[in-house]
């Protein structure tokens, strides 16, 4: 399910998604916050140059099913992240 394929509605929801997890990296510090990036991009096995854009056309690829599987894995990384390398939130 990629692409032209996909309804308005599940664009919007990968480009929240993908919103949601840059405001948890953007909270980390450095250079755990340049390390997440690093493996995000190897996750999704590309450059990810425009990040927001690009994160969320990544997710809008995966399976419905893997793409929440995937999305719910890396919140519970990044909340762990954050409690040990993150700075308030603001």
């Amino acid at each position: 399910m990629t692409g032209s394929y996909q309804t308005l509605e599940q664009r919007v929801e990968c480009s929240r998604m993908a919103d949601r997890m840059l405001a948890n990296i953007a909270r980390l510090k450095e250079p755990y916050r340049q390390n997440t990036l690093h493996w995000l991009e190897r996750c999704a096995d590309r450059p990810l140059a425009d990040l927001p854009k690009d994160l969320a056309a990544f997710l809008r690829e995966l399976h419905p099913t893997m793409r929440q599987v995937y999305v719910d894995n890396l919140q519970m990384v990044l909340e762990d992240a954050l409690r040990h390398f993150g700075r308030p939130a603001g």
